[in-house]
């Protein structure tokens, strides 16, 4: 009998301990998809410029340069085109 409940209890942790190393692999799986990309744009006087919009290439996502010149996007690992605009 004490050996049948160190099984079934021997089971459910190796059940749950595999459930939670799923749950961690998917977590740093989600993590390593995003990252953020950060930089100034300036002039040929090195003179920041603001209002410059940035985008990913063919997506919808964009941001625009601060006063000054500084922007900061967030995107999906492997769409590394950025465009800009004045």
């Amino acid at each position: 009998m004490i050996v049948s409940l160190l099984n079934q209890l021997n089971h459910r942790l190796m059940k749950y301990s595999l459930l939670v190393m799923a749950m961690l692999c998917f977590h740093v799986a989600v993590l390593a998809q995003v990252r953020e990309v950060s930089g100034h744009v300036t002039d040929k006087f090195k003179l920041p410029v603001e209002g410059v919009s940035v985008s990913i290439k063919d997506s919808d996502i964009q941001t625009v340069t601060n006063q000054d010149g500084f922007y900061k996007i967030t995107t999906k690992e492997g769409e590394n085109v950025l465009v800009f605009k004045n």
